[in-house]
């Protein structure tokens, strides 16, 4: 007696004490099957997706059929709300029910019906925002009855599997209501490589913005719609509310990572070469016993951070955020990513 008739003992008992009609079964009968449709698919944690749950009779009559799908519960999750039922035998419904990684449905009617063929549940997951991308198994367990209220064997069975992928984000750097003093972590696509193209969906909210050289008599340079915009600088913006700059990075390939000269006995403006939160001495390790200080602004406040003084151990660097550093001597700051 197989796993999921003893689940379901009082459902078959039910069935046993219906009318039963004898019939004959084909020599050579073709054998059912249950499958998972689609068989594959993608989806990104967070968001939902739907299987059909298929069942065919091939060449028998059914009096009974159960079909349970597994899943990962940890990965995804339905409701009873989320799983429809499709009574393919007109017959007594038991379910479906969820439960445990399980989704249970079953059937069952008086008479054998014939050329059973269809759709018999259909299940919307919801993947967890946390999940972890990988390849997650959707495993079919069936049992059917025949005419004669025998259990048909065997049953081809196509599972399913469904791949989590992360989801991709948009970096962007968020501006405050006033000054921020940012910078971009990498090369920029053909397409947001000057300040005009990079600020255009903003372009109402910017005030004034402007990049500094202190090998120029005043160190400070306007910043024009024509103006490169490169990473290792730090550049000033002034906006009149909050607002968000949304960066597209260039694809990686055949090039050689930027560098910056700086000049000894003055503040240069610099940015950070990341897209990761790091402390100012792996970030600085290129211009390691140039510098001293390094100062960063807090646009929220409008006001400077408490600096980070060298070696830099214990102080992060941030991502899209621009910094003031004092330099002992003319040195060249090496990118830290392309």
């Amino acid at each position: 007696m197989g796993k999921f008739w003893r689940k379901t003992t009082v459902f078959f008992l039910t069935l046993a004490l219906l009318a039963m009609m004898p019939g004959a079964v084909p020599a050579f009968a073709a054998a059912p099957s249950v499958s998972i449709d689609p068989a594959t698919q993608e989806v990104v944690a967070g968001d939902t997706f739907t299987i059909d749950v298929l069942v065919d009779a091939g060449d028998y009559s059914l009096k009974g059929c159960m079909v349970e799908v597994s899943y990962d519960s940890d990965v995804m999750t339905t409701t009873e709300a989320q799983v429809t039922g499709y009574d393919l035998l007109e017959g007594l419904e038991i379910g479906p029910t969820v439960e445990a990684g399980t989704v249970t449905y079953s059937l069952a009617s008086a008479t054998a019906v014939p050329a059973v063929s269809g759709t018999m549940m259909t299940i919307e997951f919801t993947v967890d925002e946390a999940a972890t991308a990988g390849t997650y198994d959707l495993t079919i367990s069936t049992e059917m009855r025949d005419e004669d209220n025998a259990e048909i064997t065997p049953v081809t069975i196509s599972d399913g599997t469904v791949t989590v992928a992360l989801p991709v984000t948009t970096p962007t750097i968020a501006l405050d209501e006033g000054w921020n003093f940012i910078s971009v972590p990498k090369r920029m696509v053909a397409a947001k490589n000057t300040f005009g193209e990079l600020l255009e969906e903003i372009y109402e909210e910017v005030e004034i913005a402007w990049s500094y050289d202190p090998e120029t008599v005043d160190g400070w340079l306007p910043i024009g719609n024509s103006t490169p915009v490169v990473p290792l600088e730090g550049y000033w913006i002034k906006v009149t509310t909050a607002v968000d700059i949304t960066l597209s990075y260039a694809e990686q390939g055949q090039t050689v990572p930027p560098s910056k000269v700086l000049t000894g006995d003055a503040w240069n403006a610099i940015g950070h070469s990341s897209t990761d939160n790091l402390t100012a001495g792996n970030t600085l390790v290129s211009i390691a016993d140039s510098w001293s200080t390094l100062l960063g602004w807090d646009a929220e406040e409008q006001a400077y951070e408490d600096a980070i003084i060298y070696p830099g151990t214990s102080g992060n660097m941030v991502p899209g955020k621009g910094y003031w550093i004092w330099m002992r001597q003319d040195d060249t700051l090496s990118a830290i990513s392309g």
